[in-house]
C-alpha cells in the first residue's frame, strides 16, 4: 500500500513524491544529515537543500530560484482551464521540492535508481492529447432539377384522402416532383429515381426482429472501442457523475495536494476535504482518489505532531528556576556533565530561543567559575 500510495505515473513514466523520496533515503541509513532552507522573498526567493552522504567528508547543495523557475516556465504557472497552480498558491514549497529533487538525485542515485520526483515531471508534462475536431458534414449540392436531399422523405397523404383516383394537375407541385439520391452498392453509381416510381417497383420489407449492433469505433479520447467504454451507451445511469479527463484528474490532485499542505488547522484540513473529496469521489479513478487522501492524511498527522510538540513544551521561566538549581547543586566541573544532559540539552526543542540561549549562558558562566577557580588553585 505504501509502494501503490508513493509512485503517481505522470506520461507513462513512474514517479515518486518528494516527501517519498526523502523517506526513501532516509530508510536507507545512507543519510547523514538533509538541510532544507527557502531564503530571501519575492523574487529574490532561492530554495536550497544541502545534504551530507555516510562516510562522505563534505555536504553537497543544490538551489533552484524564483529566475530559475521563470526560466523553465514555471513562475506564475496557471493550469489550462486558467486556475491557479501550486506555482502560484505555495511557491515556497515548489521551489524546495525542486531543490531536493536534484540534491537526492546527485548523490544518492542508487537509493533513487533513476526515479523522478513527481513534483518536477508535473510541472514538465504535456497537455493531454485532444481529440479530433469533428467538422460538421455539409449538405451535398442540390441534386439537379431542384430535387431534395436524399434523406427527405415524400410528404405522406393526408388521412382523409379518398381513395378513388383524383385528375393529376397539369403540373406537380415542387415537393412531390422531388427525386432522391440512390447509390448501387455494388458499383457505386448514382441515380435520381422519383419516390412514387421507386415506392412501386419495391416491396416493402418484411418486418424483422431488431437485432442489437456492436459499435467497434475507436474513441479517440480513451483509445477504446466504443462498446467497452463505460461512459457511453444505453447502460450508462442518467444519474451517473461524468468521469473527467486524465488531465482534469492531475489538475485537480494538484489542488488536493496543495490544500492539504495549506491547511493550518484541523478546521481547514476538514474544510479542504470536504470541498475536494466529496464532489469528486465518483468522478475520478480510485486509485487517483487514494492519493488525494494520502495528502490530508499525511497533513492530518503533520497537525497532530505539532499540536503533541505544542503540549510537551516547557515553562520558561520555571525551567531556568530548575537549572539555576541543578547548576547550584554542582560543586565540581565534573557534576556539570549530568547537569548538560539531563536538564540543559533536552530542553532545546521545548522552551523558546531566548529563554535556551539564556540557559546556555548560564551554564556557560557556571564551568568558567570551575575553571578559574582551577587556575588559581
Amino acid at each position: 500500500m505504501q509502494a501503490l500510495q508513493r509512485i503517481a505515473v505522470i506520461n507513462g513514466r513512474p514517479t515518486i513524491w518528494g516527501d517519498a523520496a526523502l523517506a526513501l533515503v532516509r530508510a536507507s541509513r545512507l543519510l547523514e544529515s538533509i538541510k532544507e532552507e527557502v531564503d530571501g522573498e519575492g523574487d529574490a526567493m532561492v530554495a536550497t537543500c544541502t545534504v551530507m552522504r555516510v562516510g562522505d567528508l563534505e555536504t553537497v547543495s543544490r538551489t533552484f530560484s524564483v529566475a530559475d523557475a521563470k526560466t523553465a516556465g514555471l513562475w506564475n504557472k496557471r493550469g489550462s482551464s486558467g486556475q491557479p497552480t501550486p506555482w502560484i498558491t505555495h511557491p515556497k514549497r515548489m521551489l524546495q521540492m525542486r531543490a531536493r529533487a536534484f540534491a537526492l538525485r546527485d548523490v544518492f542515485p542508487d537509493v533513487m535508481g533513476g526515479m523522478y520526483i513527481a513534483e518536477e515531471v508535473v510541472d514538465d508534462r504535456d497537455d493531454a492529447p485532444r481529440a479530433a475536431q469533428i467538422e460538421p458534414p455539409t449538405p451535398d449540392d442540390p441534386p439537379p432539377n431542384g430535387g431534395a436531399p436524399a434523406d427527405v422523405d415524400p410528404p405522406a397523404p393526408p388521412a382523409d384522402a379518398k381513395s378513388e383516383p383524383e385528375a393529376e394537375p397539369a403540373t406537380r407541385p415542387a415537393a412531390e416532383t422531388a427525386k432522391v439520391e440512390t447509390v448501387d452498392p455494388a458499383t457505386g453509381e448514382i441515380t435520381w429515381e422519383d419516390p412514387a416510381d421507386a415506392a412501386a417497383d419495391v416491396d416493402p420489407p418484411a418486418p424483422t426482429e431488431a437485432k442489437p449492433t456492436v459499435d467497434a469505433t475507436e474513441d479517440p479520447k480513451s483509445g477504446l472501442p466504443a462498446c467497452l467504454d463505460r461512459s457511453k451507451g444505453a447502460a450508462k445511469k442518467s444519474d451517473k457523475p461524468k468521469p473527467i479527463s486524465l488531465k482534469d484528474q492531475a489538475a485537480w490532485l494538484d489542488d488536493c495536494r496543495a490544500a492539504a499542505e495549506g491547511a493550518d488547522s484541523m478546521v481547514d484540513l476538514g474544510v479542504a476535504q470536504t470541498r475536494l473529496l466529496a464532489p469528486y469521489r465518483d468522478r475520478v479513478p480510485p486509485q487517483i482518489v487514494a492519493q488525494a487522501e494520502m495528502f490530508f492524511d499525511a497533513r492530518m498527522e503533520a497537525l497532530e505532531r505539532e499540536a503533541e510538540a505544542e503540549n510537551d513544551k516547557l515553562d520558561p521561566e520555571q525551567w531556568l528556576r530548575d537549572l539555576d538549581g541543578a547548576l547550584a547543586g554542582c560543586e565540581a566541573a565534573e557534576q556539570l556533565g549530568d547537569v548538560k544532559e539531563k536538564v540543559l540539552l533536552p530542553a532545546k526543542s521545548q522552551v523558546p530561543d531566548a529563554a535556551w540561549k539564556d540557559g546556555v549562558a548560564r551554564y556557560r558562566a557556571k564551568l568558567n567559575s570551575f575553571m578559574t577557580n582551577l587556575d588559581a588553585g
